[in-house]
């Protein structure tokens, strides 16, 4: 602390500084910044506005903490957007291979249901024609 106040007497005298007030920034029990003002023509410049200059720096806080919100909420969006574009490609893909089974699938079932078709003209048991009904429609 001696050394502040020591380099702080000496900016002062070698800068004709008759006045000093800081006060720190603080928005939700965080410093976010502090205020330095100098005044070089009167001594006690700042004793009589003491209320006014915090209200201002309570007001440069607030203005501080919420260009950092709006900052943030741009990454935050453009993080979406990106992490959406990546769900709307695994969407088509999915999409795609879905086709590409059903297609598969769908083949080798038509030929399975065409015989299934054939033995059951071929049946002539209850039961064996139930047990190809039962096949026709789980395939549906």
């Amino acid at each position: 602390q001696a050394f502040i106040d020591r380099k702080l007497k000496e900016h002062m005298a070698s800068h004709n500084i008759q006045s000093v007030y800081c006060s720190t920034l603080h928005n939700e029990g965080r410093t976010i910044g502090a205020l330095y003002l100098e005044n070089r023509s009167q001594v006690n410049a700042f004793t009589d506005y003491t209320n006014f200059i915090e209200h201002i720096v309570n007001q440069i806080a607030i203005v501080i903490e919420y260009f950092f919100l709006v900052s943030n909420l741009d990454s935050v969006v453009a993080r979406a957007r990106e992490k959406n574009e990546q769900l709307e490609k695994v969407n088509q893909m999915k999409d795609h291979f879905v086709r590409t089974i059903s297609d598969e699938l769908q083949s080798p079932l038509s030929s399975i249901l065409e015989l299934v078709d054939h033995l059951k003209k071929e049946m002539h048991h209850p039961e064996q024609i139930q047990i190809c009904d039962m096949i026709r429609s789980s395939s549906q």
